[in-house]
């Protein structure tokens, strides 16, 4: 059984302008004795001697699977950290930890970035206080945390989008699975939902209006709260997400230009190809020719 698994990942610009992004991913096993860090990691990662500050707008979501440990933060503050508990660390913020020696411990963790993520963390957390949340009680948290990052390892660099907003989507449900719901703030658990009803509705012509309604709130304050979470209006939104599945089905697929047409909601192969040459500054077949040759 292979113990220590990750990966990094390193962000191209439409995903920066996503807002959201991994940076890594892993899940590792230090059994009673053994070094951490792994030294299979880069210089990315600390030595426990000189601990760490993450970097720009990175924020990782590291979670106990067993075992037990501590995290330590400038000031001399320790905390002990155990299976089941989850730490999110945020940029600038000295901290290191580490495993006990005598048991060891199993950890998963998923690093993410963007203005997007850095909006959402400071909304659900905005006290600089550490966070460390306890669901030792909640075994969904264990499979959710695991499923995702096997998703990541597996498929993070064909589907880097839709897993950047899956992770962040687990981050603000973590806080909804405390035992402080009045500390998630409806305004962001809505535009949430309304970025998830989205990249399920990529085909059809959205009715916004409608759909702020159906989330209890009139469209103004939605597409303004939307536009403060994303940096995209609703309809922006809907059209990037779109253009980023084209790209990757023009890239990985086979697929008849038309019909990748169809499938996200244009109403012409023409129609998409002039979308599609405004966004690039090439057609889809150009697009596709390129990607073939590299």
């Amino acid at each position: 059984m292979d113990t220590q698994r990750f990966q990094y990942f390193i962000p191209d610009l439409p995903q920066k302008r996503l807002g959201a992004y991994i940076t890594v991913a892993g899940l590792e096993t230090f059994g009673k004795g053994d070094v951490f860090p792994s030294a299979l990691h880069n210089s990315y990662y600390y030595s426990v001697g000189k601990g760490r500050r993450l970097e720009g707008k990175e924020h990782q979501i590291l979670y106990i699977r067993s075992g037990r440990g501590k995290v330590e933060f400038a000031g001399g503050k320790s905390i002990p950290i155990k299976a089941g508990n989850v730490n999110i660390l945020r940029p600038g913020e000295w901290h290191r930890h580490e495993p006990d020696q005598e048991t060891g411990w199993s950890e998963v963790y998923v690093g993410l970035g963007g203005d997007m993520v850095e909006r959402v963390v400071q909304e659900l957390f905005p006290k600089p206080d550490p966070v460390v949340l306890d669901f030792s009680s909640d075994t969904h948290v264990d499979a959710d945390m695991v499923s995702l990052v096997e998703e990541i390892l597996s498929d993070g660099e064909g589907k880097p989008h839709s897993l950047a907003l899956k992770a962040l989507s687990l981050l603000a449900s973590l806080v909804e699975r405390t035992h402080h719901p009045e500390s998630v703030p409806t305004t962001y658990t809505t535009v949430r939902r309304g970025c998830l009803y989205i990249a399920h509705h990529l085909d059809e012509a959205l009715d916004f209006e409608s759909i702020s309604r159906r989330f209890g709130m009139g469209y103004s304050l939605f597409r303004r709260l939307f536009r403060t979470y994303t940096g995209f209006s609703p309809l922006a939104y809907q059209l990037s997400l779109r253009m980023r599945r084209a790209k990757r089905l023009l890239r990985g697929t086979d697929t008849h230009i038309s019909d990748i047409a169809k499938s996200l909601g244009f109403q012409s192969q023409a129609y998409f190809a002039r979308f599609f040459r405004k966004e690039t500054g090439m057609s889809p077949r150009s697009y596709r020719a390129n990607a073939q040759r590299t």
